[in-house]
């Protein structure tokens, strides 16, 4: 799985590099930098996905995959640089793909009776969320990757795949750096 976590990690870490980046330039660099980072995310998600049904992360792998029609928008709206209202089939596949994983990982745990379960959740709203808002270009999506990034860190953790712990770390700390130089702008 070393390549796997790798393909996984790298595309997620460049991710929250590029946003980061995104946010200390202006004018063309700033949507050039958006644009490559909706780009690695959606190179990345495959991988993730195998990941999280390997571990039987079914909640996690749902809210993955539900949310790449987000990580589309984002990518397209960087590229015409402006934000779009999403339309109602993105928040609907989204809210499907989530309950759907919720529901598969309660039957197959026989409830939310494990520790990576919640981690989950917090993965699953902080992904969901603060992808949504950041292809909307709302800083305040930057609060709920964080939240993503704690909660797969510890779950990467529980799981003993300490590369991708450590990239969840990192990926943390440039969230972290983006959203305190877009709230020092504002």
């Amino acid at each position: 799985m070393g390549l796997l976590e790798f393909a996984a990690g790298l595309p997620y870490l460049a991710n929250k590099i590029l946003f980061w980046l995104s946010e200390r330039v202006g004018g063309d660099t700033k949507w050039k930098h958006k644009t490559n980072a909706w780009l690695v995310y959606m190179i990345g998600l495959p991988s993730w996905l195998i990941l999280f049904g390997h571990e039987h992360n079914w909640i996690a792998a749902a809210v993955e995959l539900g949310g790449s029609p987000s990580m589309v928008l984002g990518f397209l709206n960087a590229r015409k640089r402006k934000e779009e209202n999403p339309s109602l089939w993105l928040v609907g596949i989204a809210f499907i793909c989530t309950i759907a994983g919720l529901v598969y990982s309660i039957h197959e745990f026989g409830g939310l009776t494990q520790f990576t379960q919640v981690l989950e959740l917090g993965l699953a709203v902080g992904f969901l969320v603060g992808t949504f808002l950041l292809a909307l270009d709302i800083p305040h999506g930057y609060f709920f990757f964080l939240l993503m990034n704690a909660s797969n860190a510890v779950l990467m953790a529980e799981e003993n795949r300490i590369t991708l712990c450590v990239q969840q770390i990192l990926s943390f700390g440039f969230v972290l750096l983006a959203l305190r130089r877009r709230f020092s702008r504002s």
